[in-house]
């Protein structure tokens, strides 16, 4: 059975084990660069993106220090902060460290660079998915696949890693029919294969059932979100992306009008989030949300103004406050004021009641605390 991942903890002893190497060996080590390198991508994984930028731009410093600007570990550093600005929305800045990084590439010193490369080309095209250019989000997605099938053939895991990729893009851009078909052919690809990989199985399940309810196909949505769940319990079951499992399940029942079951599932990611992804994580916040429109829709609606508020709350310290998934929050919280018989000025007298009370009560000052904590 996979190891429980708690992200506090592993927070914490990085940070430990980061004094140690420091002490020891100065702070322009590389091992310093690589106990950064674990912190930021923990960071990411946790949603706090800003303080992987911290960690990820003190790897890039150590490294072109210690090691050169063409050693594969300073290389790889521009990608890994690429990345990062691809999660914070600055793609513009993504793609700065992206090129610089590419163009370092061919002076790096690696006998095999198709990898790496590869790694560049794709995020590249996730800072222009994210700048809304379909073509060239193609173009990188397609030269990263092309590098892969020259490097491994067709049916080895990293083609169809890429193949996985382009489906993607396909279903961000609107373009669902085809990222279906591709990802029938992953499937059957991996379920052909002598040495399946139930983990990798479980996560092309889930994106084929998210393209399948962006076709609003979503019966089939949750036989496959179904299917996804079901390869993950071979043990996987306490890996972050069960939680999704779960999440889009729920959201499915939903979608179908089965607000019980919805309800039913919704609870369950609750429960397995916050012992998988720790108490502050934007999942969490979605699932907050979603249990309470679910409440709302069975009418239910002084539990759906609990945990609309909940979403509103998380929101704040997940998403930012001047995200659209916030602005989404609110309006769903209104809409439940509004059912209870608030009008305009009620309802913006009850969410200024609430952060009154959740600072008096330090539910706040909690939240603030767990954030920094990590």
């Amino acid at each position: 059975m996979a190891e429980l991942h708690k992200p506090e903890e592993s927070v914490k002893y990085r940070w430990l084990a980061l004094d140690i190497f420091i002490k020891s060996y100065g702070e322009n080590h590389p091992d310093v660069a690589k106990t950064f390198n674990n912190l930021g991508n923990t960071y990411n994984d946790l949603g706090l993106h800003d303080k992987a930028l911290f960690c990820f731009q003190k790897v890039q410093v150590i490294c072109v220090k210690a090691l050169g600007k063409t050693h594969t570990d300073t290389v790889v550093s521009y990608k890994n902060l690429g990345r990062t600005y691809n999660l914070m929305m600055d793609y513009e800045k993504a793609l700065d460290q992206l090129f610089e990084g590419l163009a370092l590439c061919k002076v790096m010193g690696a006998i095999d660079k198709s990898l790496i490369i590869t790694s560049f080309h794709n995020t590249i095209g996730a800072s222009y998915q994210g700048l809304g250019n379909f073509d060239k989000t193609l173009e990188h997605k397609n030269k990263a696949l092309s590098i892969m099938i020259d490097s491994f053939g067709e049916r080895d895991s990293r083609v169809l890693d890429c193949q996985d990729n382009l489906a993607q893009v396909y279903d961000a851009f609107g373009a669902p029919k085809q990222a279906i078909e591709v990802y029938n052919t992953i499937l059957e690809t991996h379920l052909t294969s002598k040495e399946q990989n139930a983990y990798k199985i479980s996560l092309i399940y889930n994106r084929l059932g998210t393209a399948l309810q962006n076709a609003k196909r979503n019966k089939e949505a949750l036989e496959s979100f179904q299917q996804s769940l079901l390869h993950m319990k071979n043990g996987f079951e306490n890996q972050p992306e069960v939680v999704g499992c779960y999440n889009n399940i729920a959201s499915c029942y939903y979608k179908l009008g089965d607000y019980s079951n919805a309800l039913k599932y919704y609870e369950q990611a609750l429960d397995i989030g916050k012992k998988i992804l720790g108490s502050v994580h934007g999942t969490l916040t979605f699932i907050y949300d979603g249990i309470g429109e679910t409440c709302k829709s069975l009418g239910n609606l002084s539990e759906a103004l609990k945990y609309n508020e909940l979403a509103v709350l998380h929101g704040f310290f997940t998403h930012g406050k001047d995200s659209s998934e916030l602005i989404n929050f609110y309006h769903n919280l209104t809409i439940t004021l509004k059912r209870l018989g608030k009008n305009k000025e009620e309802v913006k007298a009850h969410i200024h009641q609430a952060f009154t009370n959740w600072k008096e009560q330090g539910v706040l000052q909690k939240l603030v605390s767990e954030y920094h904590k990590l």
